[in-house]
């Protein structure tokens, strides 16, 4: 019985560390939010402009293919949030984000939809911030 049930956590185990190591990268721009500190995705400081010129949501490979996302822009007490299809910033998002002045603005990227390797997949949320 012990052997049994140390095999089962060790397959257990298996499973959970294999499917840790697909998780895919998304980026904008190359500005990755992935960076997990103490359980917590770190922000990317960066500019309106980078963000604006950036266009879209990148997998950090082609087997990575974005099929929408959740974007959250919070500027002091103020949220405001849109749900997306496929991976580009709409000219909506883009015009939100030239409305919304600094300091202290910070985009959520999450509830990221992708299709890895053809199998549905989650990933880690881009975090952003901006002062101007």
């Amino acid at each position: 019985m012990k052997i049994v049930s140390l095999l089962l956590i060790t397959l257990l185990l298996f499973v959970s560390l294999a499917s840790i190591a697909q998780v895919p990268m998304i980026s904008l721009f190359g500005m990755q939010g992935n960076d997990v500190r103490d359980g917590k995705t770190v922000a990317v400081n960066t500019t309106r402009n980078e963000i604006i010129e950036s266009g879209r949501l990148t997998g950090n490979d082609e087997n990575c293919v974005i099929k929408g996302y959740k974007f959250s822009i919070v500027a002091g007490s103020k949220t405001w949030s849109k749900h997306v299809k496929g991976d580009e910033l709409t000219p909506v998002i883009i015009k939100k984000i030239k409305a919304t002045n600094g300091p202290g603005v910070r985009i959520y990227i999450d509830a990221i939809d992708v299709v890895y390797d053809g199998e549905k997949a989650s990933a880690n949320p881009l975090i952003l911030t901006y002062d101007e």
